[in-house]
């Protein structure tokens, strides 16, 4: 599971709040209002972009949810951390940043009064060139290469949203076998304080035609800090419908 959770996961962006300032009017034999220039705040995308993909750090994680179907129902608790670093790498035959996500901790299956856990570890390489545009990713079961990719501009404000890279994820690097086609889009949205809200949204197509989706959110500072703040994953698997939530700390 999260070797194809982090396999999916690029991205980053920014944002602005619109404040609206009222507009006076003037009565008859006096000067008019001095209309007040709205304010708006922005997002330095760019530097988030950066920051994101260089960043070194271990983030700590929780898993919540549950799994039903087939007469069962199952309630599923987690943690874990992951853990990030960035090198020179080549992908496809070009010099390229590397950028590698591990994951490890362990889930709890509760069915009743009976209970399992099981230890988990997974590791992606994402790669991205000198201008920090996604390039590619390479998971245990998945060789993604991105077609496809629109620089996100400097600056974002609330409300921008726009596709940023799509392209075809294949078993191996012998791109033999075709598994999903895969677009991620973005959009910017009120978050608290002085940071906003960026949804990274992956539409997923198998080789069978049937499309899925899946959101994940991070904020964004005025100061182009990025943080990964939750991933929503719903997925069925041998019969049983899976609603879990993955919170960072």
């Amino acid at each position: 599971m999260q070797g194809r959770l982090y396999a999916r996961l690029i991205g980053l962006s920014a944002f602005a709040m619109l404040l609206l300032s009222a507009c006076g009017g003037g009565g008859g034999g006096t000067s008019p209002s001095v209309q007040t220039p709205v304010a708006v705040q922005t997002f330095p995308l760019a530097l988030a972009t950066a920051s994101l993909v260089n960043d070194k750090k271990s983030s700590p994680f929780t898993i919540t949810g549950t799994a039903v179907g087939s007469g069962q129902s199952l309630v599923i608790t987690g943690s874990g951390t992951t853990s990030e670093s960035t090198s020179a790498g080549a992908f496809e035959g070009v010099s390229a940043l590397l950028k590698t996500l591990s994951a490890t901790g362990s889930l709890t299956v509760q069915n009743g009064t009976q209970g399992t856990t099981v230890p988990f570890a997974s590791t992606s390489s994402l790669f991205f060139d000198s201008n920090y545009r996604p390039l590619g990713s390479v998971s245990a079961n998945s060789y993604c290469v991105w077609a496809s990719s629109t620089p996100l501009p400097a600056v974002g404000r609330i409300g921008d949203t726009a596709v940023w890279y799509s392209g075809s994820c294949y078993a191996d690097s012998s791109k033999a076998a075709l598994v999903e086609t895969r677009s991620v889009s973005y959009v910017l949205e009120p978050g608290t304080g002085s940071s906003a809200q960026l949804k990274l949204i992956s539409s997923f197509t198998n080789s069978q035609g049937a499309t899925t989706t899946q959101s994940e959110t991070y904020s964004v500072s005025t100061t182009g800090v990025v943080n990964r703040v939750e991933i929503p994953m719903s997925f069925v698997a041998s019969g049983l419908v899976y609603s879990l939530l993955l919170k960072y700390l």
